[in-house]
C-alpha cells in the first residue's frame, strides 16, 4: 500500500448531503453557519450528515426538516465530491441533491441566516470548501462569450443587450484601444447591464481594475497566464485562462484557475495561419483534466453537444455568440 493510500485509509469518513433548493425566480437557498460551529460565518447549501445505512434522500429530508422546517418530497442526485482534511483527520464525502418537490417556508431554526442567490452568483459568497466546487460549476454556463473590440459605444451596448436577451450569462470584455477613462465608462456600463441579467462579466488580464470596478473576475491571455506564479484573486472572483498547449493547461491548474479555454479547436478566419487542434487532439488534452474546459475556435451553439460528448464543459467564441 502506498503512503498516500495508507494516510487516506486512516482518515475518519463523514458522509454529508446538501440540497439545491430553488424558489420561483430560480434562485438557490444558502445558509450561513452560525457562531460556535466549525466554519462559522461561511455560507453553504443546506443539509447535513448521513447516518450509517441511511438513504441520502431520507437523510436530506430529515436535515431540512430539522434545520429549516420544510418538507422534502422528492429529490434527485446531482454530483459528489470527496475532500480530505488530514489536519482534522477527516475525509468528507459530500453529495448534492436537487430538491424537486418541497413544501413549507424555510426558517433558520438553528439561528442560521438564510439567503436566496442567483445560481451563477453563489460563488461570490464566502463558502465552505465542500460547497465551493459546486458553486464554481453553477457559475459556468454552457457558453462563454468573448466580446469583439468595441467600436461605437451605443452599438456595442445594443449588441451586448441582444446577447444577454439571447440568454448568455458569462462574458469577457476585451478592450485594447480605449483610454483608461473611456474604458472605465464603457466597462461600468457593461458591468451593470450584465449584472442586471444575473450574469458575470470578466476583464482581460487586469486584476487591479477588475476588483476596483467590481467585475466578476479576470480572464488571462496565455502570455499573462505563464507570467504568473500566484493566483492574485480571491476565491469569490472567477479566474479563467486561455490555453493552447499541455504546459499552459498544467500551469492554469497549478495557479488555481476556475476554468480554461482551449484553442483553436477548429480553423478560424481570425487566425488562419494557426493549425487547429482538431477534436481528437482536443479530447486527448482534456481527458482527466480537473478544470472545466471551454472549446474555443470555430465554435457555435451547435457545437455544444459534440464538445460535451468529448468532455468539455461548454463552448466559447465571439462571432457566433455576440449578437
Amino acid at each position: 500500500m502506498s503512503l498516500l493510500a495508507s494516510t487516506a485509509a486512516k482518515l475518519q469518513v463523514l458522509d454529508v448531503v446538501g440540497a439545491l433548493i430553488s424558489n420561483p425566480r430560480g434562485e438557490l437557498l444558502l445558509t450561513q453557519r452560525p457562531p460556535g460551529k466549525s466554519d462559522a460565518g461561511l455560507w453553504e447549501f443546506p443539509g447535513g450528515k448521513i447516518e450509517a445505512g441511511e438513504d441520502p434522500h431520507v437523510a436530506l429530508a430529515r436535515e431540512l426538516a430539522e434545520e429549516l422546517g420544510i418538507s422534502l418530497h422528492t429529490s434527485h442526485s446531482l454530483q459528489a465530491t470527496v475532500l480530505d482534511d488530514p489536519e482534522q483527520n477527516l475525509r468528507l464525502r459530500m453529495q448534492f441533491r436537487r430538491a424537486e418537490q418541497w413544501s413549507g417556508q424555510p426558517l433558520g431554526l438553528e439561528g442560521q441566516a438564510l439567503r436566496w442567490v442567483s445560481p451563477n452568483r453563489v460563488h461570490r459568497l464566502l463558502l465552505t470548501r465542500a460547497d465551493r466546487l459546486l458553486a464554481r460549476d453553477l457559475a459556468l454556463p454552457p457558453h462563454y462569450v468573448i466580446s469583439p473590440e468595441p467600436g461605437d459605444e451605443r452599438g456595442f451596448l445594443d449588441a451586448l443587450e441582444r446577447t444577454l436577451l439571447a440568454g448568455e450569462r458569462l462574458l469577457l470584455l476585451r478592450v485594447k484601444t480605449r483610454t483608461l477613462s473611456a474604458l472605465r465608462r464603457l466597462a461600468t456600463l457593461c458591468r451593470d447591464r450584465v449584472a442586471h441579467y444575473g450574469g458575470e462579466l470578466l476583464l482581460q488580464d487586469n486584476f487591479e481594475l477588475a476588483q476596483l470596478w467590481r467585475f466578476g473576475g479576470v480572464s488571462l491571455s496565455s502570455a499573462a497566464l505563464m507570467r504568473l506564479r500566484t493566483r492574485k484573486l480571491p476565491a469569490q472572483w472567477l479566474l479563467g485562462a486561455s490555453c493552447h498547449s499541455p504546459a499552459e493547461l498544467k500551469h492554469a491548474q497549478a495557479l488555481g484557475c476556475d476554468f480554461v479555454t482551449l484553442a483553436p479547436v477548429l480553423a478560424t478566419t481570425s487566425h488562419p495561419q494557426t493549425t487547429p487542434l482538431g477534436w481528437p487532439r482536443f479530447r486527448e488534452l482534456i481527458q482527466g483534466y480537473p478544470l472545466p474546459v471551454y472549446a474555443l475556435g470555430g465554435q457555435s451553439a451547435g457545437s455544444y453537444v459534440p464538445a460535451r460528448t468529448l468532455g468539455a464543459h461548454g463552448v466559447a467564441g465571439i462571432g457566433q455568440f455576440w449578437r
